[in-house]
Order: structure tokens, then C-alpha cells, then sequence
């Protein structure tokens, strides 16, 4: 009727998910994204206490948590490459003043030709600046178990810690959810 009318009217493109998407918000999930409020917080601990003593191996776990906590990184395998590339010299990128890191993933099976770009947060930019120089302690244990040290030394409960990676991905999902938009979120999934 509208353009009956004379009055145009624009087109509104909407993002069209690949597959339905179930509602992010069951009572399971929710619970657990309780624990998010936790390691923040546990998070925020340890970047005001004193980096003296700190081990790379710390900062790379910190990094890693903050990734996911204040980065949105979501995706098991970029978080697990993320944390391959502290093991070395990293050298952030730039775009339009904003640091991101490319992750190569895997593009119908032959081979890692999906480039995928994260634009770092500024915490986890700031720490990553800060991380110190290589020692030549190697990486010890999972990354897994080393955030959960991370959580413990710094006052969560051992029954609010995550007890795997698969935990700290589905929970910060949740509460993610809560905060951002799902196509972006779906993005940060792969």
C-alpha cells in the first residue's frame, strides 16, 4: 500500500544463519554461566597484583582467559592456536588502529585456507604487550589446567573452577549470549 502510495520503501537485509540456532538460554547453561562472574573477577585479581614473580607460562594463561572472557574468542581451536602463537615472539597486526590476530582454519578438508581474523581486545592487547620477554621454562601441563591454577591462586572455589577448556568455551558462550549479538557470536565460533 505503502508504494501504491508513492512512498519507496528501502530493503532491510537481514544475516541468515547457516542452520537454526537453539536458544542459548536453557536453565543447564545459564547455571553455568554463573561462573563467568567468578573468573572475571578471579581475572581482575591477578592483573592488579604484582607482575613480579609472574611466569610466561602464567601470562600465557592469562592471555588466554582473557581472550575468551573479555575478547569473545569462542572457538576451541583458534584459542588453542592463540595460545601456540604466545609460545613465540608475536607480533600483532594492524587495521584501522585495531590489532588482530589471522588464524588459517581448515576449509572443506584440504587444508587450512580459511584465513579468519579476531580484532584483539584492548585488555587482552594490553597484556599481550606486557607478556615478558621467552624463559626457558617450557609450557607445563594443559592449558586447561594451568587456567584453572590461575582461577585457584587467585580465590575461586575448586568446585567453581572449569574443569576443562570445553567448560570455560561453553559457559563464557552463555554468558556472551547475554551480551552480544548471535551472528557476531557465530562468527566467533568459526
Amino acid at each position: 500500500e505503502l508504494t501504491r502510495n508513492g512512498i519507496t520503501l528501502s530493503f532491510t537485509r537481514l544475516a541468515a544463519f547457516p542452520t537454526p540456532q537453539s536458544s542459548p538460554f536453557h536453565p543447564d547453561a545459564m547455571r553455568a554461566s554463573q561462573g563467568v562472574a567468578l573468573w572475571r573477577d578471579a581475572f581482575g585479581k591477578w592483573i592488579r597484583s604484582d607482575t613480579a614473580g609472574k611466569t610466561r607460562d602464567e601470562w600465557r594463561a592469562a592471555i588466554t582467559l582473557s581472550a575468551i572472557l573479555h575478547g569473545a574468542l569462542l572457538d576451541a581451536a583458534k584459542i588453542k592456536g592463540l595460545h601456540a602463537m604466545l609460545d613465540g615472539p608475536l607480533e600483532l597486526k594492524k587495521a584501522a588502529g585495531y590489532a588482530f590476530i589471522e588464524f588459517d582454519m581448515p576449509f572443506q578438508g584440504l587444508g587450512n585456507h580459511h584465513l579468519q581474523r579476531w580484532f584483539v581486545d584492548p585488555l587482552t592487547e594490553l597484556l599481550m604487550l606486557r607478556m615478558p620477554a621467552n624463559d626457558s621454562n617450557p609450557p607445563a601441563g594443559k592449558l586447561s589446567s594451568r587456567i584453572r591454577r590461575l582461577l585457584l591462586s587467585n580465590g575461586v572455589e575448586k568446585s567453581k573452577c572449569p574443569a576443562g577448556l570445553a567448560e570455560i568455551i561453553s559457559s563464557a558462550s552463555t554468558w556472551w549470549s547475554c551480551r552480544a549479538a548471535q551472528i557476531d557470536l557465530h562468527a566467533m565460533r568459526r
